[in-house]
């Protein structure tokens, strides 16, 4: 294949992806949403480096969120412009509902965003919903495949941490659109595929076993009977216990016989 077309390829594969919020929680997502409104986004462009600042997230993590958010169509690149935003129409209406707290005008603004933009989704949940076959599982899975997330067998779900935060996040905001029933709940998170530890290898222990002894050194002079012009020095060493007792008793009865 030409560098060309593998070019081609690739772009294409990114248009078939669903972009989805990326290593963040709802309440950071909606941060961005509320900064765009508060930098006046819907009357002037807002740079990547001005949302940087506002919201404290770092740069990449922004970039990644908003491409969800111009997928979902709050907000939309200017045009000629790189890394400069604006928020749509709809965008605006939203994120200034969001930012008076105005829960159910969000909530109405949401699902028009989101039947507009991610209708498949929305028709995946419907579907489900009148079935009574929709779980939080077979949702999550669907949103999993759609963006077509590379598995990872030793993740919970099999999805790394960061887009697994984010399809939780893309579930929160179908129930906030009441797309979704918040009793839609999902259930404790496990390993895809269980690994036992690995045993450890039994640690070879010497032990050395050490008896503390004691050294006793004793020189005894020893005068022989009789008038022999001589005496007997004897040096007599013990290191244990029981040498150190026998050495004693040795002592008293040749000083007995002397």
């Amino acid at each position: 294949m030409s560098e060309e077309n593998a070019s081609s390829a690739e772009a294409k594969e990114e248009m078939l992806k669903w972009p989805i919020p990326v290593n963040i929680g709802i309440g950071k997502l909606d941060s961005i949403v509320k900064a765009f409104f508060a930098a006046k986004a819907d009357v002037q462009a807002v740079s990547l480096t001005d949302l940087e600042s506002r919201t404290g997230i770092y740069p990449r993590t922004l970039k990644a969120n908003i491409e969800f958010l111009s997928k979902l169509g709050i907000i939309k690149l200017e045009e000629g412009k790189r890394d400069s935003y604006l928020l749509t129409e709809k965008g605006a209406e939203y994120a200034k509902a969001l930012s008076a707290g105005d829960v159910k005008q969000t909530s109405i603004i949401l699902k028009e965003l989101f039947e507009s933009n991610f209708k498949e989704l929305v028709d995946f949940v419907e579907i489900r919903k009148s079935s009574n076959e929709l779980a939080f599982e077979s949702l999550f899975s669907h949103i999993k495949t759609m963006a077509r997330l590379k598995e990872y067998e030793k993740y919970p779900r099999g999805v790394s941490p960061p887009y697994r935060a984010g399809i939780y996040t893309l579930i929160k905001l179908l129930k906030r659109a009441e797309i979704v029933p918040l009793e839609t709940k999902r259930e404790k998170e496990t390993p895809s595929q269980v690994t036992a530890p690995a045993k450890k290898r039994p640690q070879l222990e010497t032990a050395v076993k050490k008896t503390r002894t004691q050294a006793v050194q004793t020189q005894i002079s020893v005068q022989p009977s009789g008038t022999l012009p001589f005496v007997i020095n004897i040096s007599i060493e013990a290191k244990d216990a029981e040498s150190i007792k026998q050495l004693i008793e040795l002592i008293k009865e040749l000083r007995r016989g002397q």
